[in-house]
């Protein structure tokens, strides 16, 4: 199903916060396994794919572009990962504190909150994701 991605992301870290706000345009799939939603990001000209997969009580999110990365979340668990740059990679765990899935067939909501950790570095994420039935014209 053609979907329209609604993303409002909070970064935390030390006593800054950042907040982003982004649409965009993307596929949505709902059955019995779980959900796939898929979409390409263009920020500040940068193309980055972006898959997210809800199998069960696992999270996926698949990034493939300049800035690519493959997350597992489940919450309480911790997972390490990498994120590869132009300038070399990044290695970093990912905590998952909250998953809070409202996805049904007809599309819905997602929260996701997680901590990255890179050597003494923490950081707080909050991902809040909407998924919409795309209106034909």
């Amino acid at each position: 199903m053609n979907v329209d991605v609604t993303l409002h992301f909070q970064t935390f870290l030390d006593d800054e916060r950042e907040e982003t706000h982004h649409q965009f345009t993307g596929d949505y799939a709902f059955d019995e396994k779980g959900t796939t939603l898929s979409y390409t990001e263009i920020i500040e000209g940068v193309s980055t794919d972006v898959v997210i997969q809800h199998i069960n009580e696992s999270v996926e999110i698949l990034r493939k572009g300049p800035h690519s990365t493959r997350f597992v979340l489940i919450e309480g668990k911790t997972f390490p990962c990498d994120y590869a740059t132009p300038y070399g990679n990044l290695s970093m765990d990912v905590t998952t504190e909250t998953i809070d899935n409202q996805l049904t067939n007809e599309g819905g909501s997602m929260m996701l909150s997680y901590y990255l950790t890179m050597g003494s570095g923490k950081s707080h994420h909050i991902l809040n994701l909407t998924v919409k039935k795309r209106e034909k014209p």
